[in-house]
């Protein structure tokens, strides 16, 4: 599977590319292998082609920047708070025609995604577009919202454990996390 970060306005845009694309023949269709995408409802219509002419099956969306620990590997680029993150519904329009175009997976990312307050809700949302809701998160908050996410739809959770010492671990994310972190 390969795997791309994308805003509602690149997935049109790259739909759009892809369509000219495989109508001026520079994308050949693939004998044996179909580039149409199953749709919710049962219908079917052309699957995102990237431009090595594979189908991408799979989203990112990173919903926040915002994160708990000060890695020192991390940049923590981006917004510095909520105010310039994707609401609920705009995350759930993206993934929606991200569906529409193929897409089954969607893993949510950030920063830490379980710092927004309506990751439940977020999590309820995309589950109803797409076969797969998945979750990467340093696991700080993992514990106290595991449950509510699981109902909400979410099939998968990686945890970034960063190291199993825990005197490499507080050094790694500057901070004494590893006992929460760890149960």
């Amino acid at each position: 599977a390969y795997r791309y970060k994308l805003s509602a306005r690149r997935i049109s845009q790259l739909a759009k590319m892809n369509r000219h694309a495989q109508r001026s023949g520079r994308i050949p269709r693939e004998k044996g292998r179909s580039k149409l995408a199953t749709t919710m409802d049962g219908g079917t219509r052309e699957a995102l082609i990237d431009p090595h002419g594979r189908r991408v099956n799979s989203l990112r969306v990173s919903i926040t920047q915002r994160c708990n620990f000060n890695c020192f590997f991390c940049h923590q680029e981006g917004e510095s708070g909520p105010d310039g993150e994707a609401t609920p519904e705009e995350i759930e329009t993206i993934v929606s025609v991200a569906a529409e175009l193929g897409i089954g997976k969607v893993k949510i990312t950030g920063g830490e995604p379980l710092l927004r307050e309506d990751v439940v809700e977020i999590v309820q949302r995309i589950s109803a577009h797409v076969d797969e809701v998945s979750m990467t998160t340093n696991g700080y908050l993992l514990a106290e919202r595991a449950c509510d996410l699981k109902e909400a739809g979410l099939d998968r959770v990686n945890v970034s454990f960063h190291s199993g010492d825990p005197d490499v671990f507080c050094k790694i994310i500057g901070s004494d996390s590893y006992p929460k972190v760890r149960t």
